[in-house]
């Protein structure tokens, strides 16, 4: 893996913090025409739907760069742009107006905020990097240029940053590049990300790429849609740039966790773990599960055979005895009572016996706080 030099933090963002700040400009300019429109009434379809999407990127990107007064104003003018009911031109023109003053103080401010770059702590990085063969690739889908910047700056060296600006461009290059993990805007012109989710778990080649959510909307009806279409995690807009990062470089730690399943159908769960960045094996045969243990020396081993037969006996303390193995968990899924007792005889105490029932999203957070990770949903 290539290693990125340690540049100081305010290298890092420097580039990214320069294109936000022309696009500040344009937007002021823009928002200063929309408002003189709506005082006349003649605001067009085409010019109300683009400043409706660019207003909706500020509210995202702007307290990135410290211009928290930006990301609020522009989150007032977007629910206004968005309201299908009671359009007031006049209201309009009004939280415009506040908008376009947050972004004249913020360019006012520039000389200040610069001095005050946004922290990003490199350390981090060589935990998950350092024994990584290839770099692993990224695929950002966002209509906003300023966060296409921000991700190529904080894990350039580190990944390879592929970018979609909608949802056809990030279904075309997911499909031709196969990306490690996808940063996935919610709100985007055309298809909305949860649909391109949807697309993505649709096409056998893509159905198991992890996808992290971007997302200005953190209501819980949305976060349940977006944990229902699949998304391993999500991140609310506008975020820190160091916790963002920590948070990605987090995720891509578990690339370097395998699971073993022994079941007769992993499909239930076995993609579910698969978009939360685990590798998984599988076979039916649980007479292979020892071979493959050795073979792989997997962070955890599933089984959801029938613990009290021979083979699952053989397997048990044939995985105890050996030295390299034996330090394995073992997660049972028990059907009846009588798992747990068999279990604890038959691996001495290395596996944990597993009552819940078998649904797939409660296993897989299961396995995911065997391995020690967080997950807010699985």
């Amino acid at each position: 893996m290539r290693k990125k030099s340690h540049e100081s933090p305010a290298d890092v963002l420097a580039g990214p913090r320069c294109n936000y700040i022309q696009t500040l400009r344009r937007r002021i300019r823009e928002l200063r025409s929309f408002i003189e429109h709506c005082r006349s009434g003649e605001v067009s379809g085409k010019e109300f739907e683009e400043i409706r999407l660019r207003v909706q990127s500020l509210a995202g990107s702007g307290a990135i760069y410290g211009y928290d007064g930006v990301s609020e104003s522009a989150a007032l003018l977007s629910r206004a742009l968005n309201e299908l009911e009671n359009v007031s031109l006049k209201k309009d023109a009004t939280l415009a107006q506040h908008l376009l003053k947050a972004c004249d103080h913020a360019l006012a401010l520039e000389e200040e905020t610069a001095r005050r770059k946004a922290s990003v702590s490199l350390a981090f990085r060589d935990v998950v990097m350092e024994s990584a063969d290839a770099p692993p690739v990224l695929l950002t889908v966002d209509d906003d240029p300023a966060i296409h910047d921000l991700v190529q700056a904080l894990f350039e060296g580190d990944a390879r940053v592929l970018t979609a600006y909608n949802g056809e461009e990030a279904l075309e290059v997911a499909r031709r590049e196969k990306p490690d993990l996808i940063l996935m805007d919610h709100h985007m012109p055309g298809t909305e990300g949860l649909h391109v989710m949807e697309h993505l778990q649709a096409d056998a080649s893509t159905a198991a790429v992890p996808v992290m959510m971007l997302t200005a909307d953190s209501k819980p009806g949305h976060l349940q849609r977006a944990a229902a279409a699949g998304a391993a995690d999500f991140i609310t807009k506008p975020f820190n740039p160091q916790e963002f990062a920590e948070k990605i470089y987090g995720f891509l730690h578990r690339f370097h966790m395998t699971v073993l399943i022994a079941s007769d159908d992993d499909r239930a769960f076995g993609n579910r773990l698969r978009r939360q960045g685990i590798e998984v094996i599988a076979t039916s045969d649980i007479r292979a599960v020892l071979d493959l243990a050795r073979q792989h020396m997997p962070e955890l081993i599933f089984l959801d055979k029938d613990a009290s037969g021979p083979a699952a006996k053989d397997l048990l303390c044939g995985l105890h005895e050996d030295h390299h193995t034996r330090h394995i968990p073992v997660l049972y899924l028990s059907l009846n009572g009588s798992g747990q007792k068999i279990l604890v005889n038959l691996n001495t105490g290395t596996g944990e016996e597993s009552t819940i029932p078998f649904i797939p999203e409660k296993l897989t957070s299961h396995i995911l706080t065997a391995l020690g990770l967080e997950s807010r949903w699985a």
